[in-house]
């Protein structure tokens, strides 16, 4: 009996936040316009969330708040973010977006 033979594999890797993210695409999605347009999707908003809680970077939100360097506008709107999230409020994505440009 001769062992199926192994499907192609196609492996990405990409740094982000500091850790390494890796894909594995199989079979029909080695090469597929959809699988790679989703993993750029998936690092652009690794890289959105990074840029705004990363604690290593100076310029992000999470930086500039533990400087003391937020006005009273930025600090009320990432509370609402932050209470909506853990209140169970279901996506902060429309309070969120009423805070950008303030950061």
């Amino acid at each position: 009996m001769t062992a199926a033979p192994e499907s192609a594999i196609a492996r990405k890797v990409e740094h982000v936040m500091g850790l390494p993210i890796s894909l594995a695409l199989r079979g029909r999605h080695t090469d597929d316009t959809a699988a790679n347009d989703a993993w750029h999707a998936v690092l652009a908003e690794l890289g959105r969330i990074d840029a705004v809680f990363s604690r290593y970077r100076p310029d992000t939100v999470i930086s500039r708040l533990g400087r003391g360097e937020l006005t009273e506008a930025q600090l009320k709107c990432i509370s609402t973010v932050v209470a909506t999230i853990t209140k169970g409020g279901g996506s902060p994505s429309p309070q969120a977006t009423a805070c950008k440009g303030l950061a």
